[in-house]
């Protein structure tokens, strides 16, 4: 199941580029770029990994060929990004989680398609 707000990435290619830029993550699905402000967790079957983990990024770039199979929103709490491989990506929606205004954001060539913000 892909959420309506994330069906032009179901429908986009594979995970061509993961990039870390200071204090957030950008996956490349071109033409679209999804930036991740909120603290992201991966889970990968038993096992959940943190940023300050050992194997994070390693996690996060083993990503990289895969398509999304399922995008789900957890009103108030999570959005659950799943890849072909059966790696979990937890994106925080609460609120007192936040690192900035926003959560994420979805854009194709510069142009912003959609803002996520915090649940209250």
């Amino acid at each position: 199941m892909i959420d309506p707000a994330y069906e032009a990435l179901a429908n986009a290619n594979a995970l061509t580029e993961v990039r870390v830029v200071h204090d957030y993550l950008q996956f490349i699905f071109e033409p679209y770029t999804l930036s991740v402000y909120a603290p992201v967790e991966i889970h990968e079957g038993h096992r959940a990994l943190k940023l300050r983990d050992i194997g994070y990024y390693d996690a996060i770039c083993f990503l990289i060929g895969q398509t999304l199979t399922a995008v789900v929103r957890e009103r108030s709490r999570r959005l659950q990004f799943t890849f072909s491989g059966g790696i979990d990506l937890f994106v925080s929606m609460r609120g007192e989680d936040a690192t900035c205004p926003e959560a994420a954001i979805l854009s194709r060539a510069g142009e912003v398609i959609m803002v996520e913000g915090y649940e209250e």
